[in-house]
C-alpha cells in the first residue's frame, strides 16, 4: 500500500510540474521582502537599476527599441485575463505592456494605482483598428466607445519578461 501511495504521489507531482498552471503558480509566487509585499510575475526580477518612466521616455528619444527596467504606476489591467496592462508614462501619457510570449498574466483587478517594476523591451508599435477594439473590449468599454475607434495608433509599447507589483 505504501508503494502504491508513493507511486501515485510521484506521478501527481510530475504531472503538476509539467502543466502551464504549475509554471504560472511558481512565477506568481508572493514574497514578503523588507516590509513590502511584492508579487512576482514572469521571470523573477529585482528593483535594482529601475529607472522612472520619465527617464525611459528620455532614453527612447533616438532609439527604436531599448532593453530596460522601469518603475511606474499601473493605470489598468486587462479585465478578462490579465494579459496586458497600461502604465503611467511620464507625466500625462500611458504605455501598453504585454507579456513575453503570452507566458504570464497579472491580476485582472486590484492592481490599478499600484507601483510596478518591469523588465523587458520598450519599442514603438503601431496598433491596428481591430486590435485597438479588442483591447477596448478587454478593458470593459461599451460598444459605442469600441466602434468609435476607426484609426490605427502608434504607441510606445513594452514587452515585459518579468513584473513586480507592490502591495
Amino acid at each position: 500500500m505504501k508503494k502504491l501511495f508513493f507511486l501515485l504521489s510521484a506521478i501527481s507531482l510530475l504531472a503538476c510540474n509539467s502543466t502551464p498552471e504549475a509554471g504560472q503558480a511558481a512565477a506568481d509566487a508572493q514574497i514578503i521582502e523588507a516590509g513590502a509585499h511584492l508579487n512576482y510575475y514572469g521571470a523573477e526580477i529585482t528593483e535594482d537599476g529601475a529607472v522612472s518612466s520619465t527617464e525611459l521616455v528620455a532614453q527612447m528619444q533616438n532609439q527604436d527599441t531599448l532593453q530596460i527596467k522601469v518603475k511606474t504606476t499601473i493605470l489598468e489591467t486587462c479585465k478578462k485575463k490579465g494579459c496586458w496592462m497600461n502604465v503611467k508614462l511620464g507625466e500625462a501619457d500611458k504605455m501598453m505592456v504585454r507579456f513575453k510570449d503570452y507566458g504570464f498574466f497579472v491580476p485582472v483587478s486590484g492592481a490599478d494605482g499600484k507601483t510596478t517594476i518591469m523588465e523587458g523591451i520598450v519599442f514603438n508599435d503601431t496598433i491596428d483598428v481591430e486590435t485597438r477594439r479588442h483591447y477596448a473590449s478587454d478593458a470593459g468599454k461599451d460598444s459605442t466607445e469600441i466602434m468609435a475607434i476607426t484609426e490605427p495608433s502608434t504607441i510606445l509599447a513594452f514587452e515585459a519578461t518579468g513584473v513586480i507589483i507592490k502591495d
